[in-house]
């Protein structure tokens, strides 16, 4: 039975003071954040703090620093025997997954995310954009809550809550088509959002475009560690596959479900979620260990023998 990875979202305001911590304590987490700030020319104590002047640069920063951090973790449990047989993420984490699969160097990894965050944002020129993140209770389909509506995609599934009450999703899309999908049903059903652009959707092809093109400069190899995908069931073996995924990964929705149901099908029986990226409330089919504090990894073997891995 084998351990797996799952790399979570970037947080545009996540709390650093675990990671903070880490970096205190863990050499190989340093030197993460080191090779960051040299491969990109962003101070280490701005990515490690998760601060910047700007809403360009703190996006950059957050993406950046937070890729630092999952980075450096994986690093500390590597070092400790545990290696994943398996890695997938969500998003920003799909793209760090990469180079942890050995795809792409790290410092090409760092510098795609900082040049991604870059080309990103609205069009001054079109209708406002947005997401929000939405419930889907049990026993309701999306068409009959949210309808079908054009300028409305589902940008993100997280499957069902560990309730089994609800599934998460998010919708991203023009605002106002947002509204008028949202507009009539309760505020508990929904989680507001003060993003300005809409992820993971076809609105963002102008970036995929450039990604696309930026990416052919960069050296992409066959992973030697099963790349779990998050945009469709399966696996990502071929260096053309990898390549193929950073750029969709932007315009495309994406599903913890078939991130979580691939790695169960391929043996997995613990997975640990790196880093301050994936809220402990979705469901899924194996053990789930949470690592943001240096103490957390201390806890992983009684995890994993509780789960029946042996490390």
């Amino acid at each position: 039975m084998s351990v797996a990875f799952i790399l979570g979202l970037r947080q545009a305001t996540y709390d650093p003071s675990n990671l903070i911590r880490f970096h205190a304590a863990e050499a190989k987490v340093r030197d993460a954040y080191q090779e960051a700030a040299e491969a990109t020319g962003l101070d280490v104590e701005h990515l490690l703090h998760n601060t910047a002047e700007g809403e360009q640069a703190k996006r950059v920063v957050a993406s950046v620093g937070l890729a630092a951090g999952m980075i450096g973790i994986h690093d500390v449990l590597v070092a400790r025997g545990i290696v994943p047989t398996a890695i997938g993420g969500m998003s920003m984490g799909a793209m760090v997954g990469t180079a942890l699969v050995n795809a792409v160097s790290r410092p090409d990894l760092y510098r795609l995310l900082a040049f991604a965050d870059n080309a990103d944002g609205p069009d001054p020129d079109g209708p406002a954009q947005g997401c929000v993140g939405a419930i889907l209770p049990i026993g309701l389909d999306y068409e009959t809550l949210y309808g079908v509506r054009e300028g409305v995609w589902v940008a993100a599934d997280f499957g069902m809550h560990e309730s089994g009450a609800f599934r998460m999703l998010l919708l991203a899309g023009y605002k106002d088509a947002l509204e008028e999908a949202t507009g009539h049903l309760p505020k508990e059903l929904l989680v507001p959002s003060e993003e300005i652009i809409a992820p993971h959707c076809p609105l963002r092809k102008h970036v995929a475009d450039q990604v696309g093109e930026y990416l052919k400069k960069v050296d992409i190899a066959d992973p030697t560690v099963r790349m779990v995908s998050c945009l469709g069931r399966g696996i990502l073996s071929t260096a053309s596959e990898i390549r193929d995924m950073l750029a969709d990964n932007i315009t495309t929705g994406m599903s913890l479900d078939t991130v979580s149901q691939e790695m169960a099908f391929g043996g997995t029986r613990l997975a640990v979620v790196l880093g301050p990226t994936l809220p402990p409330v979705f469901e899924y089919p194996f053990s789930v260990a949470y690592v943001d504090a240096p103490e957390h990894v201390d806890a992983l073997p009684g995890l994993a023998l509780a789960a029946g891995v042996k490390l």
